[in-house]
């Protein structure tokens, strides 16, 4: 008895100490969206673009309805910007527009979206299916949000993309002329006019049309269509072309005038004044 007495004696010690060593502990605090955020702000302004991301999704996912949380889903689209992850990026943009329809960052997730893609827009030798995707979003962003402050921005971007798209155009007709193809060149130098009519190429398209014109012996329509480029206030650079284009036509008119023209001397009538021999 007086040994199962000890044995209790000690075990109740025992939980006395644990309890005493639990208690001198102090709790960890929890932590608020709010702590969550300036975190992740913190971090993305290092450029430590994927801790941001992490950062920013807990405030969503943990705190789905705090008034942080739309600013917190558009941080993970920033985040994912920040690590040039396009895709991801995009998604989480979307995911912005989808899920807060009304906030005050949804144009401007919008407008980025259409970033995302004219950040992976390669150079006119490459596949430019991004960039039609940027400057289908950009419209889209214009269309929806006509009373931004970025339309202006938007609209400068677009114009940049939709002249690389008629660079590529330019020099796929340029070379359609080197083969010898004119109806081809054609082709694509008045898809340079009506699709991006508003970039610097479309005099090099009006020029190329004139030249196509004098290519297929459509002498006076070619003349007449280059001397209307140099009426139009055009560049320097594109009314030099035009004039020495307008020379070179003028002056290949005239060899061919001379070439099957009547020879200097010759009457076109017989020999002897057309006085036939034994008349």
């Amino acid at each position: 008895m007086k040994r199962m007495c000890q044995r209790y004696a000690l075990i109740a010690g025992a939980l006395a100490v644990l309890a005493a060593g639990c208690g001198g502990k102090k709790a960890l605090p929890q932590r608020d969206a709010q702590s969550y955020f300036d975190e992740a702000r913190g971090e993305l302004e290092q450029k430590r673009c994927l801790k941001a991301a992490e950062l920013f999704q807990r405030v969503v996912i943990n705190f789905p309805g705090s008034v942080l949380a739309d600013d917190a889903q558009f941080g993970v689209g920033e985040a994912k910007l920040c690590a040039k992850d396009y895709t991801e990026a995009v998604f989480e943009y979307q995911r912005l527009i989808d899920e807060y329809p009304n906030s005050p960052l949804a144009a401007e997730g919008r407008y980025k979206i259409a970033v995302c893609y004219a950040e992976q827009s390669g150079g006119i030798y490459l596949d430019q299916t991004e960039t039609r995707k940027a400057i289908a979003e950009y419209q889209r962003f214009i269309d929806d949000y006509p009373d931004s402050r970025q339309v202006p921005e938007a609209r400068k971007e677009m114009l940049k993309l939709k002249s690389k798209l008629a660079a590529k155009d330019a020099r796929i007709a340029e070379d359609y002329l080197k083969w010898g193809y004119p109806e081809s060149a054609r082709i694509y130098y008045q898809r340079i006019l009506d699709a991006y009519g508003d970039t610097p190429w479309a005099e090099d398209a009006r020029l190329g049309l004139a030249v196509v014109k004098a290519r297929k012996g459509e002498i006076d329509a070619a003349l007449t269509d280059l001397r209307q480029l140099l009426s139009d206030g055009v560049s320097a650079t594109t009314r030099k072309r035009a004039q020495e284009q307008i020379e070179e036509i003028e002056k290949k008119r005239e060899t061919s005038r001379k070439d099957f023209g009547p020879k200097p001397g010759a009457t076109g009538r017989p020999p002897g004044g057309g006085v036939r021999p034994g008349s």
